[in-house]
């Protein structure tokens, strides 16, 4: 090899290592969102040093995005009926299978913690309430349609849709929801906070050098310290939860996980008073097969789940939201 072909090959190692470097925490989170490999079960922390400082620089800049989100969320009804006929975000258009399920199921739906628990969630203000949306990707589709439905009641009430893509409990490194929604909840006031989430979330958890092994003991009682701690802070607060359970799952692994992770959500609603909104009656049982459709006495047979066995399709959306829209007014009037 020539000297310039060296210095050339030297030069182009160099960049990529360099590159490499000032990017490793976000290689890492990209692992360990798309096949749950984490790099620093294998590299020292040090490593990780240059990009996570890199990474501070521009928080301000998501930062701002997420205001920006979070403030649209707060459009008109008009505005949000005016999206691409069968996005997310499209209008709801409630025909009569809708209406007569979020009567049957407004209030019914929800399980609470009977009174004799001793463990009572305050009602939020009536009036035009402060909501905040949690969750991963099941909470971006189920928001919009949720927000234009409580828009009806409350015009001008305050809506924060921050659900965040490939987030979850397990892994906080990245993301991490207890904090996040304390300091929302503490900086904007919210009175109540509304969370789905949980695909995303069987696999080991690590935590101070330990790891945790989806589904033994030790990681149910991780898991639940940290839906704990959200809860926590929320009855302490004074701030309403209403906790939505995660529907019949199609894979394996991600169906193990919504059936422990739901008998988790649930416990710990109903023990620390809160509402936990169960979506299996409305798409078939954990323990049942997955569906992809349902019988609709008008229309016959409907879609109601997308094709990768998790999320739902926007029929799938409209058919969640209507109860739920009915048992958040219910609750707080």
């Amino acid at each position: 090899m020539s000297t310039s072909a060296r210095q050339t090959f030297l030069i182009l190692a160099s960049s990529v290592c360099i590159s490499t470097l000032l990017w490793l925490d976000s290689l890492d989170g990209y692992l360990n969102a798309r096949y749950h490999v984490q790099l620093t079960d294998y590299l020292p922390d040090s490593l990780f040093t240059p990009s996570r400082t890199l990474a501070s620089v521009f928080r301000t800049d998501d930062e701002e995005e997420s205001t920006a989100a979070a403030e649209q969320t707060n459009t008109p009804p008009d505005t949000a009926a005016s999206a691409a006929p069968g996005s997310q975000s499209e209008p709801l258009e409630q025909p009569a299978l809708l209406a007569a399920q979020a009567r049957k199921h407004s209030l019914g739906v929800a399980q609470s913690a009977s009174p004799a628990s001793g463990a009572q969630s305050g009602p939020v203000s009536t009036g035009q309430p402060r909501i905040l949306f949690a969750g991963d990707s099941m909470m971006q589709g189920l928001a919009p349609f949720v927000i234009a439905g409580l828009r009806k009641t409350y015009p001008n009430a305050y809506f924060s849709d921050q659900s965040k893509q490939s987030t979850g409990l397990t892994v906080k490194r990245y993301f991490d929801w207890p904090t996040r929604i304390k300091e929302e909840v503490l900086k904007q006031k919210f009175q109540a906070v509304v969370i789905f989430l949980g695909p995303n979330d069987p696999w080991d958890i690590y935590e101070d050098g330990v790891r945790y092994t989806f589904p033994s003991e030790k990681w149910v009682e991780k898991y639940r310290s940290r839906v704990r701690e959200v809860l926590a802070f929320c009855k302490e607060r004074n701030v309403d939860v209403i906790w939505v359970g995660l529907p019949n799952m199609r894979d394996g692994r991600v169906k193990q996980g919504a059936i422990v992770e739901n008998k988790v959500f649930q416990e710990e609603a109903l023990q620390y008073g809160f509402d936990y909104f169960p979506t299996e009656h409305l798409v078939g049982s954990l323990d049942m097969p997955f569906q992809k459709q349902i019988d609709d006495p008008v229309k016959g047979k409907v879609v109601v789940r997308a094709d990768d066995g998790i999320h739902f399709t926007p029929t799938g959306l409209r058919l969640i939201s209507s109860p739920l829209v009915e048992l958040m007014k219910a609750r707080w009037q």
